[in-house]
């Protein structure tokens, strides 16, 4: 998500076992790069109306999108090139 950087809209799993999704979903939103909501409650509800805000307002997708260079990729590319000579 960081190096595509397209508007997210992220919903951890509920369990025990999906607390490091909940973890990395709220690091995302605390940059403000992604948007949560946890499967709770009216989950249903709440989901259409994230999504609808999102659908509806171009500034807040806008806002969400920002891909980053993937550094690793380039320096593995140079890496290569400088191989093949």
């Amino acid at each position: 998500l960081i190096a595509g950087g397209p508007p997210a809209l992220l919903v951890p799993l509920p369990t025990r076992a999906g607390v490091h999704q909940r973890r990395s979903a709220q690091a995302l939103a605390a940059e403000g790069r992604a948007q949560v909501v946890e499967q709770a409650g009216p989950f249903r509800e709440t989901l259409v109306t994230h999504l609808a805000a999102l659908m509806a307002d171009p500034g807040a997708r806008a806002a969400l999108a920002r891909p980053e260079a993937n550094r690793a990729l380039e320096a593995c590319l140079e890496d290569l090139a400088a191989i093949l000579g």
